[in-house]
């Protein structure tokens, strides 16, 4: 559903009152990806490796198919998540 008009220049009201008050609100919405969203995104690629790697060896460990299969997809999609990762912190700069 689209804004009309008179709804869209209120939230630009809005958005410029916001803008005024807190530069540092300013400062973090004029980043289009700013350094922390980026060190949120590596740390969460590394906690999925880790997770893996986990998976697997309590899959092993275990004998657990099922673990051992859900470690194994899981560390074939952290290098796919690295590399949107790096994607979007280099298409940044």
């Amino acid at each position: 559903m689209a804004m009309t008009q008179h709804e869209r220049r209120a939230l630009r009201a809005i958005e410029d009152a916001l803008r005024t008050e807190d530069p540092g609100l300013d400062a973090f919405l004029s980043e289009p990806f700013s350094r922390t969203r980026a060190g949120t995104a590596r740390r969460l690629v590394r906690w999925a490796a880790g997770a893996a790697v986990l998976l697997l060896l309590l899959g092993l460990v275990v004998a657990d198919p099922a673990m051992f299969f859900g470690g194994l997809v899981l560390l074939l999609i952290v290098p796919v998540a690295l590399r949107c990762v790096a994607t979007m912190i280099d298409g940044d700069r």
